[in-house]
């Protein structure tokens, strides 16, 4: 038999779950209007959020892919600078795998993760990337397939 306490606990674990679904249900909605047609959008695709815990149980989850991000293009747009002499710091990096601090590791590399230039190298090559796709052609005939 439960405890009062314990139901207490399951009917608030309901409410919560309750709360996740209708935040997730609007994001959803937000996400379709985002993409309008330029993606067809699957119904199955509602429910995404709910097999993947880490999007409801671990706070700024997706930081850390933004983080990575901005630290590989930044070490690609220095390898762009410094040709192969990059490469032997860079196997050293790889190779250093998680020994040490992230500033710690980089800073092998003459890279200081505390400056904003070192974050600017990053989204120069986002920015890069950006312009060589405008490059393509008109935007609505790269990004938006035609109806059959």
């Amino acid at each position: 038999m439960q405890t009062s306490e314990a139901l207490k606990r399951r009917i608030q674990s309901a409410q919560d779950l309750l709360g996740v679904v209708k935040t997730m249900k609007a994001l959803a909605a937000v996400s379709i209007r985002q993409y309008q047609k330029a993606v067809e959008m699957v119904p199955e695709y509602r429910w995404g959020w709910s097999y993947i815990s880490h999007f409801i149980h671990s706070r700024f989850y997706c930081y850390s892919y933004i983080f990575g991000e901005l630290v590989v293009l930044t070490l690609y747009e220095k390898y762009l600078e410094e040709g192969e002499t990059f490469i032997p710091g860079f196997v050293r990096l790889l190779e250093s795998g998680g020994s040490a601090s992230p500033d710690v590791l980089l800073a092998r590399l003459g890279l200081d993760i505390n400056r904003a230039d070192f974050w600017e190298r990053g989204f120069k090559v986002i920015r890069n990337l950006i312009d060589e796709l405008k490059s393509l052609g008109p935007w609505e005939k790269i990004c938006v397939r035609e109806n059959p």
